[in-house]
């Protein structure tokens, strides 16, 4: 005979037993077969007519899966707790063996046994990682039963693959609820940067052409021109990454937008290598450039082709220690009308695990040291614009010994 703990309704009615059903969002779904194949494969071994995959909710049961049951219950999928055996699973907190229900102090009374002919009952908790027990797993027969360990091991197993089951259900939607928040958690940044860069553009509009007309109404000493060129390469990078961040935010919606001209992309590269030279030199790296032999002009979108030139030649001038080297060199590829532009550092390189991540918006490498932090928005904008010109930029690189960006584009189009 077994015995019930006195606190039963109580272990019941637990209101985190309760939640962690709940949450399992099988009550009153509708049958599925990886759960059937299990109940059969029951009855199928042990020679029983009925065996069930049992949600004890707090005044019923409802059976998720079924084999054997007559009606109406089969119908209903479920019974009141007065016809079942599987609340004491629940109560117990442990397998529940009954041989023989109609002489049995506790279950000769229960519905189950005189309108449902449970005689012999083997019945396994059905228990969560967090110890939460929703139900029961189990196998009846309609006559006396001597359960073996065989049995009960079986029965245990496939109640295990169950919980198996229903834990990965948990955790997928877990990571889909995660995902949820992180999208509008991303559509609700994404919506503050777009205000504040519309915000900072019309007054950095306005500080840019002040600048430029102080110096045409006045003459300038030496360092009073560089002061001025420093201010205004400045504002003018402060302008292409308010550019960028404007750019980035629209491609994520649809595609970066385009305007092709015929451009001449060896003067443009020369002209990008002129205005960064300084900036290299000041920090006495070796700046080289080699243009692309025999290259005419190319159907590009001039300002975002120069846009992508600086971010990688500004982003390899500022990853690069003092009297590094940095070389861009630019290859036609005849035979499949491309053209290749490699820019090259000795700095201090980027490892395996962020080059996975390193095109990505808003990315901030692990390896970088918190000076040499960007926006994250620079290499991404390189990515949508090479991408909507038909092209492509990717990196190699290794820690400690440099990287190497490539943009590949195509020259006819």
């Amino acid at each position: 005979m077994n015995s019930v703990p006195k606190k039963h309704l109580e272990s019941i009615n637990d209101p985190l037993r309760l939640a962690a059903l709940n949450a399992s969002a099988l009550l009153d779904s509708a049958p599925e077969e990886c759960f059937d194949r299990l109940t059969r494969l029951v009855s199928d071994i042990l020679q029983t007519p009925v065996s069930l995959i049992s949600l004890v909710d707090k005044d019923r049961q409802f059976f998720k899966s079924q084999v054997g049951l007559s009606e109406p219950w089969k119908t209903r999928s479920q019974t009141p707790l007065s016809h079942s055996f599987c609340q004491y699973v629940v109560s117990i907190k442990a397998p529940l063996v009954v041989s023989d229900a109609r002489i049995d102090n506790i279950f000769k009374h229960n519905l189950a046994t005189h309108e449902l002919g449970v005689v012999a009952y083997l019945g396994i908790p059905l228990t969560t990682l967090d110890g939460n027990i929703l139900g029961a797993f189990c196998a009846i027969d309609s006559k006396p039963r001597h359960w073996s360990d065989r049995d009960i091991a079986m029965v245990n197993d496939l109640a295990a693959i169950v919980m198996t089951e229903i834990e990965l259900r948990l955790l997928a939607r877990s990571y889909r609820d995660k995902y949820k928040k992180l999208k509008t958690l991303e559509a609700e940044r994404d919506s503050m940067v777009h205000m504040l860069v519309h915000d900072l553009r019309n007054p950095l509009t306005s500080l840019i052409a002040g600048v430029e007309l102080m110096s045409l109404e006045t003459p300038l000493t030496p360092l009073q021109q560089s002061v001025f060129d420093a201010t205004l390469r400045g504002g003018q990078h402060l302008m292409r990454m308010i550019n960028d961040i404007l750019d980035v935010s629209k491609a994520h919606a649809s595609t970066l937008e385009i305007k092709r001209s015929s451009v001449d992309f060896n003067q443009l590269l020369l002209d990008t290598y002129a205005e960064l030279k300084p900036l290299a030199s000041r920090q006495k790296i070796t700046l080289s450039c080699a243009p692309a032999a025999g290259l005419n002009k190319i159907s590009v979108d001039q300002d975002k082709l120069y846009r992508v030139l600086i971010n990688l030649i500004s982003n390899a001038i500022q990853h690069t220690p003092r009297e590094g080297k940095i070389d861009i060199r630019c290859t036609v590829k005849t035979q499949d009308q491309l053209l290749e532009i490699a820019i090259s550092d000795n700095g201090c390189g980027i490892s395996k695990e962020d080059q996975t991540m390193i095109f990505e918006r808003f990315w901030s490498g692990s390896t970088q040291k918190d000076t040499k932090r960007s926006s994250g928005l620079g290499l991404a904008f390189c990515k949508l614009a090479c991408e909507a010109h038909g092209g492509k930029v990717s990196v190699s690189s290794q820690l400690g010994h440099g990287s190497t960006f490539t943009v590949t584009l195509p020259i006819m189009q």
